[in-house]
């Protein structure tokens, strides 16, 4: 229980701490500087998820990043945990756009960082909205920038997997990657 409270306090620092960055970053995306912008998050991001996850005392060992293709590619994951989102983030290089849930559009200083690095929200309970989002994310991967998308639809609660939506199939096909 405290460590976890340590957490986060540690999680709200670090944001904080970010603030000054997060403002440049603003100036980049305002003045169209995305290459600026780019690498203000590719040094940011990974570095903010490895120190959540050495907080939170958990060791990472990768395996295969050999194999991850040089293109644009669609990321596709279980979520079965508080700490996928960090695993990914840390570890899979430059940061890659989430299909993320619509609330977290409304966390402060996070939705911030995540639109910066292609994040795009999705509201499960509307369909409409969840096409227009998905289409969203298929017209990212083909101008060229990778995404992550957890098929779920939502945290897996337990030891089982749930049922992959075929949106992520069908996003990667349509985009060719």
């Amino acid at each position: 229980m405290i460590r976890t409270i340590l957490w986060f306090i540690y999680f709200w620092a670090l944001l904080l701490q970010l603030i000054p960055r997060m403002i440049r970053g603003q100036r980049y995306l305002d003045r169209g500087q995305q290459d600026q912008l780019s690498a203000l998050v590719g040094q940011v991001v990974p570095t903010w998820a490895r120190r959540l996850l050495w907080a939170a005392g958990v060791t990472v060992e990768v395996r295969g990043r050999e194999h991850m293709p040089p293109d644009p590619a669609l990321y596709v994951a279980n979520h079965q945990g508080n700490f996928d989102i960090p695993l990914l983030l840390a570890n899979l290089g430059e940061p890659k756009g989430i299909v993320a849930k619509l609330s977290l559009s409304k966390f402060p200083f996070v939705s911030t960082w995540m639109r910066y690095f292609g994040c795009v929200f999705i509201d499960r309970g509307d369909a409409r909205q969840s096409l227009r989002v998905l289409g969203d994310a298929q017209k990212q991967l083909e101008d060229g920038k990778s995404i992550i998308l957890f098929p779920e639809g939502t945290r897996s609660k337990g030891e089982s997997m749930g049922e992959f939506k075929a949106a992520a199939f069908k996003i990667a096909f349509q985009s060719g990657v």
